[in-house]
């Protein structure tokens, strides 16, 4: 989905800071038990707040997300191909 940032519900924004957070694990460790013991640890950090109603608090968390995703951004990802040639 190609929407433009102001028109992504809050749901479709969490949804994306999750995956990005997701995939940065990937690109932190090589092993894949250690990436899944970190990637059940931040899901279960968002599980914490799923039940947080205010929006104001909401956009506090989504912020705070955004700004640890971008505090430890790996400074070379893993890159995924969308088209594997072979």
């Amino acid at each position: 989905m190609a929407f433009a940032p102001e028109l992504r519900t809050h749901a479709q924004k969490v949804c994306s800071l999750y995956k990005q957070a997701m995939r940065q694990i990937e690109s932190y460790y090589g092993q894949r038990n250690v990436v899944r013991y970190h990637q059940v640890i931040l899901r279960s950090r968002f599980d914490a707040n799923k039940c947080v109603s205010d929006p104001k608090d909401q956009r506090r968390l989504y912020w705070v997300g955004e700004h640890e995703l971008f505090l430890t951004k790996h400074p070379l990802p893993i890159a995924k191909c969308k088209h594997m040639i072979g």
